[in-house]
């Protein structure tokens, strides 16, 4: 009886729960963190990226068996500051977060894992608009990249003989993009996907596509990229079936090896795709200044040439990799609204938890009133709870998501995502949004908690 403390005294069965042993919890938390851990590992060195997928679910679920091992803790460390800033109140939060770190666990771990699969589309996100950067500006030999605004209908074949009219060009090279389906022979090997056409006379002054032997070996077959000659089995030598939208049949054997996968990764011959598809429109033409003339003076020739043609984009290649990164951060955009919606269900488990202990310290709220503290001074100590578990489940997900994204960055390296970026800062105001969410999720349970009345609350069963 002498080791209750006197405020937790005041609590309905204090001194009677025994408080239940966390010993199986972390036997069962860390076996299943362990075998995340080995899934993600399995599935980056052996199995690839669905194995991966698997760890990070197991890892996930292993750390919410285990976050209440670490909610004591991480409430401590989360909360030293609030006693010097915030006196009595500041202390009260901090301690009542430790005091039930199930509860604490428990409603962090809903906030957990929607940060943590924001933070995972932040990092992954990031990391593909880097690593298309980096591969535009390192294999893109092009002073200007031309497109259409409406990417269906390509750039006009008028313009393209206009833009081979002006001196100042050193090259001017179409690529043209279509969908086939190859196979080997055998219909369960059928595969639909991108293939790109390029003037094999022109390419090499444009994009450094490092094929071997040479572009040329698109006039006599298609050259493939390496990983996807990996991936299914094909090797140099090997007979393709290629079947087309218009219904054409070809067999083309692979003539060498490619090591970009830009536009699907798989090459032919111009002279070969204006023979097969009725689109005949270049998707993109890259353009080289001739040497001496200055880029400026280069592109405003070309877009006093694109004036007659409003469907026509000029731009460098660093504004065509801006561009790229703008359509991946608009598809960021609708997975984070989505996303939103998990994080707002968990801010009102939080309300409802705090709501919920409240009830349950309706005496405990009662004595501190009898003792001198004010209104305002509950309502700071239930904010400062909030913000705690709020904080805790941030951090627990930006911790998760940024391990997720590294994963499956490290898992799709070969297929171009070579490059890993860590949005700091981005992650940093996730953490910060999250106090602040905590803070409006404790705005009516503080209400709440400010209106008791003293002596009905001593009085409280």
């Amino acid at each position: 009886a002498s080791s209750v403390p006197p405020v937790a005294a005041l609590r309905a069965g204090a001194g009677h729960t025994k408080r239940a042993s966390l010993r199986n919890r972390a036997i069962i938390g860390f076996s299943v963190t362990g075998l995340g851990i080995v899934g993600l590992v399995v599935g980056l060195v052996w199995l690839g990226i669905t194995y991966v997928g698997v760890g990070a679910l197991l890892l996930f679920l292993g750390v919410a068996i285990l976050a209440p091992l670490v909610a004591r803790p991480a409430g401590s460390l989360l909360g030293s500051p609030l006693p010097r800033l915030f006196g009595l109140p500041g202390l009260l939060a901090k301690e009542n977060t430790r005091r039930q770190p199930r509860r604490t666990a428990a409603t962090a771990s809903a906030l957990m894992i929607g940060i943590a699969l924001v933070s995972f589309v932040a990092v992954l996100s990031s990391s593909i608009s880097e690593s298309v950067k980096q591969s535009l500006l390192e294999t893109f030999a092009a002073d200007l990249t031309i497109t259409s605004v409406n990417f269906n209908t390509g750039v006009s074949g008028d313009f393209v003989e206009d833009l081979n009219e002006l001196k100042d060009l050193a090259a001017v090279s179409s690529v043209r993009v279509g969908q086939v389906q190859i196979t080997t022979g055998d219909p369960s090997d059928e595969i639909t996907t991108n293939i790109a056409a390029i003037d094999p006379a022109t390419v090499e002054q444009v994009w450094s596509t490092g094929a071997e032997p040479g572009v040329d070996a698109v006039v006599e077959g298609m050259i493939v990229e390496t990983n996807q000659m990996e991936e299914r089995g094909w090797a140099v030598g090997d007979i393709l079936t290629l079947k087309f939208p218009s219904g054409d049949i070809t067999e083309l054997e692979i003539t060498g090896t490619l090591a970009s996968e830009a536009f699907g990764g798989i090459l032919i011959s111009e002279q070969r795709y204006l023979t097969h598809y009725e689109l005949t429109a270049p998707a993109l033409v890259l353009v080289a200044a001739a040497e001496g003339v200055e880029l400026d003076a280069a592109r405003q020739q070309v877009q006093d040439l694109a004036s007659d043609y409003p469907l026509v984009q000029v731009q460098t290649k660093s504004e065509f990799a801006a561009d790229f990164e703008n359509q991946i951060d608009q598809l960021v955009a609708v997975f984070n609204g989505l996303l939103a919606l998990a994080i707002v269900i968990a801010i009102l488990g939080i309300t409802n938890t705090l709501a919920l202990s409240i009830t349950e310290r309706i005496r405990e709220i009662g004595l501190l009133r009898a003792v001198g503290m004010v209104r305002r001074q509950i309502r700071r100590m239930v904010r400062w709870e909030a913000v705690i578990v709020a904080v805790f489940g941030a951090v627990l997900g930006v911790l998760l998501g940024g391990i997720l994204g590294w994963a499956v960055r490290l898992a799709l390296a070969d297929d171009g995502l070579e490059v890993f970026n860590l949005p700091a800062l981005q992650l940093v105001v996730y953490v910060a949004l999250a106090g602040v969410a905590g803070v409006i999720a404790a705005i009516l349970p503080a209400r709440s908690a400010s209106r008791i009345k003293i002596l009905d609350a001593i009085a409280y069963e």
